[in-house]
Formats: C-alpha cells, sequence, structure tokens
C-alpha cells in the first residue's frame, strides 16, 4: 500500500482557518440579521414558515428552512445556529485549493488558500449564519465538479461529477440569487466544452436544475417585486 506524504503546508493553512474561525466560539454573539434569522424558525408549519419566515426575507429559502429544521436538532443557541457555517467556511479553504492547484500550480492553490483562510472578509462572513459562505462552498463544490467533468482525464466517473454538479447547482439556487447567477454562469460557459460524448447529459443537467428550481419561483418573483432595503 503506498501511503501520501502529508501536505503539511496546506495542513497549516487549514489550522490558521480552523483557529481564526472557531475563535471566540462558542460565545460568538449573533447580528442583527442573525436575529432575525432566528426568529423566523419559530413557526409551527413549513406553510408557516414559507409566507412569514421566507417571502419577505428578500433570499431564496434555502438556508432558512435549513435553520428551521437544523434548530429542532441541535438548538437555538448562537453555536448551534453558527457551527454549519463555521464548518464550510473551512472546507471553503481546502475546496480553494484544490481549484487552484488543478487549475494553475500547486503555489496558486496554497496563496489562494492562504488569502481565503486569512482574509478579515472570508473570517467574518464564515462566523455568521447567513447565506453567504454557505453560498461560496456551493458554488466552490458546483466548480469543482464541473472543472472534473470537463477537464479531468484521470476522472473516471464522470457521471457521478455531473450529478454533483447538479446538485450543487441547485443549492446555489435555493442559498442565494447572486450564487444562483454565478451557477447560471458556470453552467453557460460549459455550453462552450460540449461534444458529442457529454452534450446530453449536460443539457439534461441543466434541465434538471431549473426543474428543480420551478417550486420556488412564485417565491422569487414576489421577492423581486417587493425589492430590496429601502425598495
Amino acid at each position: 500500500m503506498i501511503f501520501r506524504k502529508p501536505d503539511f503546508l496546506l495542513l497549516f493553512i487549514i489550522l490558521v482557518a480552523i483557529v481564526l474561525r472557531f475563535y471566540g466560539f462558542p460565545n460568538i454573539p449573533f447580528m442583527y440579521d442573525e436575529v432575525s434569522a432566528w426568529a423566523r424558525t419559530g413557526f409551527g408549519s413549513f406553510h408557516e414558515l414559507m409566507e412569514r419566515g421566507v417571502k419577505g426575507d428578500g433570499h431564496p429559502a434555502g438556508i432558512q428552512v435549513f435553520l428551521y429544521y437544523w434548530r429542532m436538532v441541535a438548538g437555538d443557541s448562537e453555536a448551534a445556529f453558527k457551527f454549519p457555517f463555521l464548518v464550510m467556511g473551512v472546507l471553503s479553504v481546502w475546496m480553494v485549493f484544490r481549484i487552484g492547484k488543478f487549475w494553475f500550480t500547486n503555489t496558486v492553490g496554497y496563496l489562494t488558500a492562504a488569502f481565503m483562510a486569512t482574509l478579515q472578509y472570508t473570517v467574518m462572513y464564515s462566523q455568521i449564519a447567513r447565506p453567504y459562505v454557505s453560498g461560496l462552498f456551493f458554488s466552490l463544490m458546483m466548480v469543482w465538479c464541473w472543472t472534473n467533468y470537463f477537464f479531468n482525464p484521470a476522472e473516471n466517473r464522470k457521471r457521478s461529477q455531473l450529478v454533483g454538479f447538479t446538485i450543487f447547482a441547485v443549492l446555489c439556487c435555493y442559498d442565494h440569487y447572486f450564487s444562483m447567477l454565478f451557477a447560471g454562469m458556470v453552467g453557460i460557459t460549459g455550453l462552450f466544452f460540449l461534444n458529442r460524448q457529454n452534450w446530453k447529459g449536460y443539457l439534461l443537467s441543466g434541465i434538471i436544475v431549473a426543474l428543480l428550481f420551478l417550486p420556488h419561483l412564485s417565491i422569487t418573483i414576489f421577492q423581486f417585486g417587493i425589492g430590496g432595503v429601502g425598495g
């Protein structure tokens, strides 16, 4: 059996990311938006959650629905709400390394991961239980599956990569409208790399993403109609 030598530099970067994100845990306080999301998880039914907890928020339903059920499992403390987002913030560092390494070089992967691990912007949003770092993580996972599907000749599970791309594209759409826009941009970009072997599966994937978002369409239309803050 061949054992790979541990990548100590990457492990160090990820350790720094963990320390910075979990500093103060479990006593990291809620910010106002998180208090709002917390207050909108106490409804007695899923229908009430949609009508009173999601429609007026201006974001897709994904994260609010997740928090609604996560509260039943993990409780409603600040630590319980923040924990999944802290984990996704750390995993995003790992994923951006893998993408940077594959697209360019090891050095690019390390530098990108180091910036992702230490920038105040990414650290702060990893500590906030809102659809921001989750959108980053879903987007990176989507891009990784997309990359393997089109450009990794060593990947012999192309179908599973396409399934992964489809799942994470749907999660992007239900997470935030900006991550949905990014998923659309990635999906359209893939059209330029179609060939006789992959065009049917890829187009079917796009159709599935659109169909899975259809149940949310009426909420999206309503939210776009009311506008944003000050609208």
